[in-house]
C-alpha cells in the first residue's frame, strides 16, 4: 500500500503542478493576445462549466471500464490542450480548447480519485488520505512559483510548453498505477446507495462545504484588497500561505483520524472552527491579522474536508466509488456555483464582508445541527 500511496501522490503533486502553474496566469497571456474581457470570462465560464456537467458521467465510466485507461486518456487531453494553448491566437480555437481542457482535467482527476479510493482499504485511511492531500497543495503552492520563473526568463508561451512536458512525466508515471477490473452490477445499486440516511447527510455537508468556497472565490480577495488595502502581492501570500498549512495540517488531522477513528467528531469539529472563522474574517483589520484569521480557518477546513473524503470512502461500496465520487463532486461544484452566485448579490448590496459572515454562520448552524445526530452514524474506520 505504501507504494500505492507514493505513486498516486506524485500523480496528484503533477496535476496540482501543472495546472496552477498554467492558469494562474492564463488571464494576463489572454490579454496579450488581445483577447477581450468578456472573451476571457467566457472561456473561463466555459471551463468551469465542463466540470459539473461531467463529473458524474466520467465517475459512471470510471466504474464500468479501467480508471487507469481513463487517468491516462485524461492525461493525453490536457496535453493536447496545453499544445493548442502555445499555438491558438483566436477566440474561436481558444474556446475548443478550454473545452478540451475541462474534459481532461475533469476525467484524469475523477478517475484518479476514484481509483485511489477504491484501493483505500483497511486501517490508516487518514493519512493515506492526508498525503494525498499534502501533495496536491503542495503543487498549488510551488506552480505559480514556476510558472512565474518560466515567464520571467522564457516567456509567457514557454509556460505551456512545460506544463506539457511534467504531463507528460506524470502520463509515464500513471503506467505504474494498479489497474482494478470494474466488477459488474445492475445500475439501480447506485439508487439504493443513495437512499442511506449517511448519504443525505454527506449531500449536506458537501454542499455547504462547496457555498463556503464559492463564497471564498468571489469575495476574500476583494475584501483583502478594499477594505485591508493589501497589495496583489500580499493577497496572493494569504492564499500561499493557508494553502500551505492547509497541506501540513491536513498530515497532522490524518494521524488524529486514525487514532480516534470516529469521524464524527472531526467532523463537527471542522465544521465549527471553519464557519466561526470564516465569520469572523471581516474583523481583520491588517495583513498579519489576515494571516491569522485564515490559518485557524483553514485548519478547520482540514478536518472538514478529509473528514468528507473518509465518509466517501466508508460509506460508498468500492465497486460503486467512481459513480458516487462523481455524484459528490456535482453537487460540491453546484454549492460553489451557488455560493458564488449569491455573494455576488450580497457583494454589490452590502459589501464584499457579508458573504463571509453568511457562508461563515451556515458552517456553524451545521455543526449544531448535528449533535443531536452524533450517534445515528456509524461513520468509524475499520
Amino acid at each position: 500500500m505504501k507504494r500505492i500511496v507514493i505513486i498516486f501522490s506524485i500523480c496528484f503533486f503533477l496535476f496540482f503542478y501543472v495546472t496552477w502553474m498554467v492558469f494562474f496566469y492564463l488571464p494576463v497571456y489572454l490579454r496579450t493576445i488581445n483577447i477581450s474581457n468578456i472573451e476571457i470570462g467566457i472561456l473561463v465560464g466555459v471551463f468551469s462549466l465542463v466540470a459539473p456537467m461531467l463529473a458524474l458521467f466520467f465517475g459512471l465510466l470510471s466504474d464500468r471500464s479501467s480508471p487507469r485507461s481513463l487517468i491516462q486518456t485524461g492525461a493525453g487531453l490536457i496535453i493536447l490542450s496545453l499544445c493548442g494553448l502555445y499555438f491558438a491566437t483566436n477566440f474561436p480555437a481558444l474556446l475548443l480548447i478550454f473545452v478540451v481542457a475541462g474534459a481532461g482535467t475533469t476525467l484524469f482527476l475523477i478517475s484518479l480519485n476514484s481509483l485511489y479510493f477504491k484501493h483505500l482499504q483497511g486501517g490508516k485511511r487518514g493519512i493515506k488520505l492526508a498525503i494525498l492531500m499534502f501533495s496536491g497543495h503542495l503543487g498549488l503552492g510551488l506552480g505559480p512559483l514556476t510558472g512565474g520563473l518560466v515567464i520571467d526568463f522564457f516567456g509567457q508561451r514557454a509556460v505551456f510548453l512545460v506544463g506539457a512536458i511534467a504531463v507528460l512525466l506524470l502520463l509515464m508515471i500513471t503506467t505504474k498505477i494498479g489497474d482494478i477490473p470494474p466488477i459488474k452490477f445492475a445500475l439501480v445499486q447506485y439508487k439504493k446507495d443513495l437512499r442511506k440516511k449517511d448519504v443525505l447527510f454527506l449531500i449536506l455537508i458537501i454542499l455547504t462545504v462547496g457555498f463556503h468556497f464559492g463564497t471564498e472565490k468571489t469575495s476574500l480577495a476583494l475584501f483583502m484588497d478594499t477594505a485591508i488595502n493589501l497589495t496583489a502581492w500580499e493577497i496572493a501570500t494569504v492564499f500561499g500561505i493557508s494553502g500551505l498549512w492547509l497541506g501540513v495540517f491536513s498530515l497532522i488531522c490524518g494521524h488524529a483520524f486514525d487514532t480516534k477513528k470516529n469521524v464524527f467528531i472531526f467532523l463537527s469539529l471542522g465544521l465549527a472552527i471553519s464557519g466561526i472563522f470564516q465569520a469572523l474574517t471581516p474583523l481583520a483589520n491588517s495583513y498579519l491579522a489576515i494571516i491569522i484569521v485564515r490559518i485557524l480557518h483553514v485548519s478547520g477546513d482540514a478536518f472538514l474536508i478529509l473528514s468528507s473524503a473518509l465518509i466517501i470512502s466508508i460509506i460508498f461500496p468500492r465497486e460503486r466509488m467512481g459513480g458516487s465520487f462523481g455524484l459528490m463532486m456535482t453537487i460540491r461544484a453546484g454549492g460553489v456555483f451557488l455560493g458564488a452566485l449569491i455573494s455576488g448579490y450580497l457583494n454589490t448590496r452590502y459589501g464584499y464582508h457579508v458573504p463571509l459572515i453568511v457562508s461563515g454562520t451556515l458552517l456553524i448552524i451545521l455543526s449544531i445541527s448535528f449533535i443531536p445526530y452524533r450517534k445515528s452514524f456509524n461513520w468509524r474506520q475499520s
